[in-house]
Order: structure tokens, then C-alpha cells, then sequence
């Protein structure tokens, strides 16, 4: 019966559900796909100092996304050695962490790291780009420029000789010469 609706012309879903009424036909859809969902980061960071950063991605896919197997990859080149890259952190200078817990298809998976802002003489501006990919080197999910991140990194505060700190400017308002601005004579 199914070969003579296909020759009159009935696509495959049609026929489907003529011989399995109530069913219902879904597609497989791919083994990795993602949606980018929230991401949190630092727009202006000293020269040294550390910023925990997030992005989450919905799984779109059919596959469990594990700490050990998907991960987020330096972008725009890929795998571009970060600047920002936290040795004993981060997976290696182009991989910054997995997913930070198993993930199955339709849920949603956050990927947390540090980061680490380089050492600048002036006010340098940084763009960050992130995607992501199997620990065996697939990209999926948005395209290489959907987390973009600009990232202002201001030099440290220089220091007096002896090592301390130089003193933070007065917020105080200046004083008159005396306690009668009137009878002040100078």
C-alpha cells in the first residue's frame, strides 16, 4: 500500500501517518547543535588581576555533552592562544574549560573559567572570541563570532621606590587659609 501512495505522489510523512494514525514524526536532528544563552564577563580588568567568566549554551543536540568532551575553544583565528589564558586553569592556552557538568540534549550547560589579564604598559582593548568543540577538534554550534568579548586591560598602578603604593588622590575638599575666609589676609 505504501509504494502505490508514494507513486500517487504522497510524501513519506503523509503515509506514515495514514498506516500509524496518532503518531507523530520527528526528525533525529544532529549529534552536536547548540544555542548560546547567557554570558557574564569583565568589560575592564587591571593588568594581573582574575575574573570568573561564564557563557551557557542550550544543548540542541543528540548527543550528552561531559566535561571531558565538549569545551569552549579560542576563536577568530581558532585556536588562537589566549592572552587572558590561566596556566593550571584553563585546559591548554586555547581551550579554556569543558562544560562544567554533564549535559544531556535540551538542557542547558555553563561553561565557568578564569581569566587572567595581561600585563600592559598603557590602556590596551582586547577582543575575545569563543566557540564551541570536542575534545577532538569538531567546532559546532553559532558561528566563531557569537561570544565576542571586548576587554579594556588598564596597567597596574605603579609603585614608589621602597615598594609602596603611591598615595590615592584626595577627595577632600581644599581648605580656606583660615577659619574667617572675610578677615583672611592671605
Amino acid at each position: 500500500g505504501s509504494q502505490r501512495w508514494a507513486q500517487d505522489g504522497k510524501p513519506f510523512d503523509w503515509i506514515a501517518t495514514h498506516y500509524y494514525p496518532g503518531a507523530t514524526l520527528t526528525s533525529p536532528g544532529p549529534a552536536l547543535a547548540a544555542t548560546l544563552g547567557a554570558q557574564d564577563h569583565a568589560l575592564t580588568m587591571t593588568a594581573g588581576d582574575e575574573a570568573v567568566v561564564y557563557v551557557e549554551y542550550t544543548n540542541d543536540g543528540r548527543t550528552t555533552w561531559t566535561p571531558d568532551g565538549v569545551r569552549m575553544g579560542t576563536t577568530g583565528p581558532r585556536d588562537r592562544p589566549s592572552p587572558f589564558a590561566k596556566p593550571g586553569n584553563w585546559v591548554d592556552p586555547t581551550r579554556p574549560t569543558g562544560v562544567d557538568h554533564t549535559t544531556a540534549p535540551h538542557a542547558v550547560g555553563r561553561f565557568t573559567w578564569a581569566m587572567v589579564a595581561p600585563e600592559v604598559a598603557v590602556e590596551t582593548t582586547f577582543t575575545e572570541t569563543y566557540g564551541l568543540v570536542t575534545a577532538d577538534g569538531q567546532w559546532f554550534g553559532p558561528g566563531d563570532a557569537a561570544v565576542t568579548w571586548t576587554i579594556t586591560v588598564v596597567p597596574r598602578p605603579r609603585r614608589r621606590p621602597g615598594g609602596t603604593p603611591p598615595p590615592a588622590p584626595s577627595r577632600r575638599r581644599p581648605r580656606s587659609c583660615c577659619a574667617a575666609p572675610a578677615r583672611c589676609r592671605g
